[in-house]
């Protein structure tokens, strides 16, 4: 099996994270999987991560809005799709998701066999960017661009169920896969601080215990040659 995966921009964070995350462990299991993406814009940095899959430059993608790009963005990827043949098509975010599937139907009459999926790492919906007649002409993109896709996943429950209270794809299309993770240092737990706290008690216990020892050591030493000294004294007067 052969998975390309889309996405506009591998800029610093999670969702980059995540999908090289996903391509090396696909590869890690005898699936051949590949990353297409643009270049990041601005005072974005691209993620380092991306050193470490197979990667194809799609020149004209990016975040930015722009008509004459995106339109040789969707002819970058749709020959990139044509000459790798993958079986999955894998979009990620809103950008890549749309410039993929709005081309779906061209792309299957030379691929019969292409499954599209693509991926929700949250949603426009709520962005107050995206309000108003934006926040409409994007439910209406979703919900066509739905209707092109075999399967949709969320990386959280709530995410696919806002999708649905908008009627963006149905329930049978959704597969909620939460993001794994490497495994973050051992919590200390109230047993270890509580052994801690045991410890640094005994450990006070016996500095105060070898502070008083060294006290009353000196002390006698004190009283012995002030001792000392008074019997001197006396053998003299005598």
């Amino acid at each position: 099996m052969k998975v390309l995966h889309i996405i506009a921009r591998m800029n610093v964070g999670g969702t980059a994270r995540y999908l090289t995350m996903l391509s090396n462990g696909l590869e890690a299991h005898g699936i051949e999987s590949a990353i297409a993406t643009g270049f990041v814009q601005g005072a974005e940095a691209e993620d380092p991560s991306v050193t470490s899959v197979k990667l194809h430059r799609i020149n004209h993608l990016g975040r930015a809005i722009n008509p004459i790009a995106d339109r040789r963005a969707m002819q970058e990827i749709a020959n990139l799709i044509n000459t790798e043949k993958p079986d999955i098509v894998h979009s990620h975010t809103f950008k890549a998701g749309l410039l993929v599937r709005a081309q779906s139907k061209k792309l299957l009459k030379q691929n019969p066999n292409l499954k599209f999926i693509h991926t929700f790492h949250g949603h426009l919906l709520d962005d107050p960017e995206f309000s108003g007649n934006k926040k409409s002409a994007i439910i209406f993109l979703e919900r066509a661009m739905a209707k092109r896709s075999h399967k949709l996943i969320t990386v959280g429950q709530r995410v696919a169920d806002e999708l649905l209270q908008n009627e963006i794809g149905n329930v049978n299309q959704f597969e909620n896969i939460p993001p794994g993770v490497t495994a973050l240092p051992e919590i200390e737990t109230e047993t270890q601080r509580q052994r801690q706290r045991d410890r640094d008690r005994n450990r006070n216990r016996d500095r105060d215990r070898d502070t008083e020892t060294e006290r009353a050591g000196t002390q006698t030493e004190t009283e012995t040659e002030t001792e000392t000294e008074t019997n001197r004294d006396r053998q003299r007067q005598t």
